[in-house]
């Protein structure tokens, strides 16, 4: 009677509710396909980038500098992967050598064999522009690391860097890979 049809009517509004999730998460997975193939495209990637890594640069007026390194699986924040690196070497507001400092690290903890660091990501993007570039270019030749595609990204005019490559690229607006 009326429980059945209010059981019934819970069951089929539940159901629409993850026929639409189900939707949106197939939506955002395929956005994501897709501006992975548009990146590996405009930066003449040999395929799509699976494991993307991150690093940025803060501090506190100069004081408690750390590194930032975000990993992305697929074009999805792989949060567990995140890591923090507290600047050792450098004193004071540098950010070229910190990031030198912070790749030189994880690269190097790659070449040991750690556990945490044994992914070797499809693409390094670093925060900042050619100078930023020139300091990771830089910590991953110093590590052996040759054929590790690099990047540098300048967000405020969202320009990226190319190593070899004299003019920035400029993506175009209606881009996914943007």
């Amino acid at each position: 009677g009326e429980k059945k049809a209010l059981s019934d009517l819970a069951a089929k509004n539940a159901l629409q509710i993850l026929e639409e999730r189900w939707a949106r998460i197939a939506g955002k997975e395929e956005l994501a396909r897709r501006g992975l193939e548009e990146l590996a495209f405009y930066l003449g990637l040999p395929a799509p980038p699976a494991r993307m890594e991150c690093y940025d640069i803060s501090n506190t007026s100069g004081t408690y500098a750390v590194g930032s390194m975000v990993v992305f699986h697929d074009g999805v924040p792989a949060r567990d992967n995140y890591r923090r690196f507290k600047i050792k070497w450098v004193e004071g507001p540098n950010d070229f050598a910190s990031l030198h400092e912070v790749l030189s690290r994880r690269f190097s903890a790659l070449k040991e064999g750690k556990e945490r660091f044994a992914h070797v990501p499809d693409l390094v993007v670093v925060d900042g522009g050619k100078g930023q570039l020139g300091a990771a270019e830089d910590a991953l030749r110093q590590e052996g690391i040759f054929d590790v595609p690099l990047i540098s990204l300048a967000k405020a005019e969202e320009l990226v860097f190319l190593p070899k490559q004299q003019e920035p690229l400029r993506l175009p607006q209606d881009s996914q890979a943007r």
